[in-house]
């Protein structure tokens, strides 16, 4: 029964300040003048956020690949089992003795800003994001495949740049994506 408190407070409040998010985008109000953005937007965007790091960063034993995880972080990894990046982002954090929740809650924090800010233009998505990640079961698998899940955030990002016609910025995103 607490579980289901946890994650129906987090998935209200990510509606809650999404619909404020959505009423104060500068998008939603066709000005596409993103240097001038208030900084009750960004709050609105930014809590929902790190309360769904923080929710996901405390979590144990929670999906599959958890505790693989978990034991990658304490105890060490090979090299050809991982990305890089992913690699040299968990040495940071273990190199600096983070708590492995505090690792867990910036991995997420990662899929969630990547995922969210790919739709900024269409603030109002943000609430349907919210219950499609939720229902759908697409945060469940964040939890299980972590790298992979980074990377398909990071290529759902990088596709305004395709719009955009800026192949370079296109590639690179992709190359972190790799990473």
């Amino acid at each position: 029964m607490p579980t289901v408190f946890v994650y129906a407070s987090l998935i209200f409040l990510m509606l809650l300040c999404f619909s404020f998010a959505r009423q104060l985008s500068p998008y939603a109000r066709n000005l596409y003048d993103t240097e001038n953005v208030s900084v009750a937007y960004v709050v609105f965007f930014v809590l929902p956020l790190l309360a769904m790091a923080y929710t996901f960063g405390i979590r144990y034993n929670v999906g599959a690949d958890h505790l693989n995880y978990l034991n990658i972080y304490l105890y060490g990894y090979r090299w050809r089992q991982h990305e890089l990046l992913y690699v040299m982002i968990m040495n940071i954090f273990a190199l600096c003795k983070a708590p492995y929740p505090l690792f867990f809650g910036f991995m997420t924090l990662l899929q969630a800003s990547f995922f969210f800010v790919a739709f900024r233009k269409e603030p109002q998505l943000l609430v349907w994001l919210v219950l499609f990640l939720f229902f759908d079961g697409l945060v469940g698998s964040w939890n299980n495949i972590i790298r992979a899940s980074i990377a398909g955030c990071i290529w759902i990002y990088s596709i305004d740049y395709i719009v955009e016609r800026k192949l370079v910025s296109y590639l690179i995103c992709n190359l972190i994506a790799v990473g």
